[in-house]
C-alpha cells in the first residue's frame, strides 16, 4: 500500500483496469492532492475515465490538470465521459484544462453541456478555473447566426452558481456551434464571462485573453466594464487581452475603480485615449489610485472617430517621436504629450504604484527619444520613488532601443536597485537586519552592489 501511495500521478491505469474487472474487490485509495491527465492518444482518456470511476481517489484530491499535447482529434463524447468522471471527485477545488498546441483548429473540444454539469456539481467547492486553447462545443443546431447559442449561454449562466470561486483564467478559447450545416467558430466576448461572474462575492482574479478575432466584433467596453466594476466588489486582479477599451468607458469606469481599494492589478489592451478622456484615464495613475500593477497599450487619437492616430495606427506605435501631422507646440493628445508630460505629472504624487508597463507593438528600430527618457528617469531615481518596473513592454521580435544608452543604463540600474530593496535603507536604517538581506539580494550584481556601498559606506563596517 505504501509503495502505491508513492507512485507518480499517472492515474494507475493498470490498477484501475484490474479492479474494474473484479468489482467485488475494493480498490486501493490513492492519496494525492493533484491529479495530472496528459492526453496524447485515445487510450489516455479511456484509462483516465476507468481510474476515476474506480474510486481510487479520496477527498484529499483537490486539483485536476488536463493537458492535450497532440493534434489528433477525438470525439467530444469521450471528453463528456471524462468530465463526468471528474465530477465524482468530492472536493474538487481547482480545474485546469489546457490544449498545448496554440492553433484554433487543434483546440481541445469540450462539450458545453458536459462542462456545465461538472461546474454545477462542484459549485460548492471549486475555487480556481484555468482554461487555455479550449473550444466550447454546442451540440445542438444554432437558432440564429450572430447570437449566443442557448447551450453555450447556459454554460456561462451556470458560473453564477460558483459561490466560492476565487480565480478564473480563460485564454484563447472559442465557441463552436452548428448553423445551416456548417460548424461556426466564434471568439468569446466580454459579456460571456464578466457579467455572470460580477456578482460572485469571493472572486479575486479574472484573466481573460482572446486573440485572433476582430476586436470590432466585441462588445463595447462602455456597456460591460462600468457595471462590472460596480458589482464585483472583491476583485484584486483583472487582466483583459484582445479586447479594446473605448474612450467612452473611461468616464464611468475610472471612478468605480478608484472606489474599489482592493483592486491592485489591472492589465488592459488597446486603450482608446483622446483629449476628452485623458484626465479620467490619468486618475488610474494619480495618488488616489489603488493600483500597484498597471499595464496598458495606448491607442491615441484627438478625434473619437479617428482610428488612425499620431502613433502610426490602431495596432502599432510609430518609431518616430512625433506623428506626421502633429505640431510639437500644440497641446493635443500625442505620443509626446502622453509620455513626456501627462504620465510623469500624474505619477509624481503616486507612492503606491510599483509596476507600470506600456505595451507596444512597434515597427523595426523603434526608438525612445531622450526627451522621453529624461522625465522617466526622474520617476525611478532618488528617494521617495515607488516604481521598480517601468517602461515599454514589447511582444514582437523587432529591435527596440533607447536613444541615449547612458540614460538607459541609469534607468535600468535604478529599477534593479528598487527591486533589490535599496529604497528600504532610507526607512529601516543601515544597521537593521533588512540591510543584510538587501546586500544579499544584490550580491551577484556588481554595479548595483557598488552603488549601494557607495551610497551607504557604513555597511562596509558591518
Amino acid at each position: 500500500m505504501e509503495a502505491m501511495k508513492e507512485m507518480p500521478n499517472l492515474l494507475l491505469a493498470k490498477t484501475s483496469g484490474f479492479f474494474s474487472r473484479r468489482p467485488n474487490l475494493r480498490p486501493p485509495v490513492v492519496t494525492t492532492d493533484t491529479l495530472d491527465i496528459r492526453i496524447t492518444q485515445r487510450s489516455d482518456i479511456e484509462e483516465a475515465i476507468k481510474a476515476l470511476r474506480s474510486g481510487i481517489y479520496d477527498e484529499a484530491t483537490t486539483k485536476v490538470h488536463i493537458t492535450k499535447s497532440t493534434d489528433k482529434k477525438f470525439k467530444s463524447r469521450l471528453y463528456s465521459r471524462l468530465l463526468a468522471a471528474i465530477s465524482r471527485i468530492p472536493n474538487l477545488q481547482e480545474l485546469s484544462i489546457k490544449g498545448e498546441l496554440d492553433a484554433w483548429q487543434y483546440n481541445l473540444p469540450l462539450p458545453a453541456g458536459a462542462i456545465r454539469k461538472l461546474l454545477l456539481l462542484s459549485s460548492q467547492t471549486i475555487r480556481r478555473i484555468r482554461l487555455q486553447n479550449v473550444s466550447f462545443v454546442a451540440r445542438k443546431r444554432g437558432t440564429s447566426f450572430g447570437q449566443t447559442h442557448p447551450e453555450a449561454q447556459a454554460l456561462f449562466d451556470s458560473m453564477r452558481q460558483l459561490k466560492r470561486l476565487e480565480e478564473i483564467e480563460v485564454t484563447n478559447c472559442s465557441l463552436n456551434f452548428r448553423y445551416d450545416g456548417y460548424v461556426v467558430s466564434n471568439g468569446l466576448k466580454l459579456r460571456h464571462l464578466l457579467l455572470p461572474l460580477a456578482p460572485l462575492p469571493s472572486l479575486k482574479k479574472i484573466a481573460f485573453s482572446c486573440y485572433g478575432y476582430d476586436p470590432r466584433d466585441q462588445d463595447p467596453a462602455r456597456c460591460i466594464l462600468p457595471p462590472f466594476f460596480r458589482s464585483c466588489l472583491s476583485l484584486e486582479e483583472l487582466v483583459l487581452s484582445g479586447f479594446p477599451i473605448d474612450e467612452a468607458a473611461w468616464k464611468d469606469m475610472v471612478p468605480n475603480i478608484l472606489q474599489r481599494k482592493c483592486l491592485k492589478k489591472l492589465h488592459l489592451d488597446r486603450c482608446d485615449l483622446t483629449s476628452g478622456c485623458l484626465e479620467d484615464f490619468l486618475g488610474l495613475l494619480g495618488p488616489d489610485s489603488p493600483l500597484i500593477d498597471f499595464e496598458f497599450k495606448p491607442c491615441l487619437s484627438d478625434e473619437a472617430s479617428n482610428r488612425w492616430d499620431s502613433l502610426g495606427g490602431f495596432y502599432h506605435i510609430d518609431p518616430s517621436p512625433w506623428g506626421a501631422t502633429v505640431d510639437k507646440d500644440t497641446p493635443q493628445l500625442s505620443w509626446r504629450r502622453l509620455l513626456t508630460e501627462a504620465i510623469p505629472d500624474a505619477l509624481r504624487s503616486n507612492t503606491r504604484l510599483r509596476r507600470l508597463r506600456i505595451k507596444a507593438e512597434g515597427r523595426v528600430n523603434m526608438r525612445v527619444p531622450v526627451e522621453i527618457q529624461q522625465p522617466w528617469l526622474g520617476l525611478v531615481e532618488g528617494p521617495g520613488k515607488s516604481l521598480n518596473d517601468f517602461g515599454f513592454s514589447r511582444n514582437d521580435e523587432y529591435y527596440f532601443h533607447y536613444e541615449s544608452e547612458e540614460l538607459a543604463a541609469k534607468f535600468e540600474l535604478y529599477q534593479k536597485l528598487a527591486r533589490y530593496g535599496f529604497r528600504e535603507l532610507e526607512v529601516v536604517g543601515e544597521r537593521d537586519r533588512s540591510a543584510i538581506q538587501i546586500l544579499s539580494n544584490a550580491s551577484e550584481d556588481v554595479p548595483c552592489l557598488f552603488h549601494i556601498l557607495r551610497e551607504h559606506p557604513s555597511l562596509c563596517n558591518g
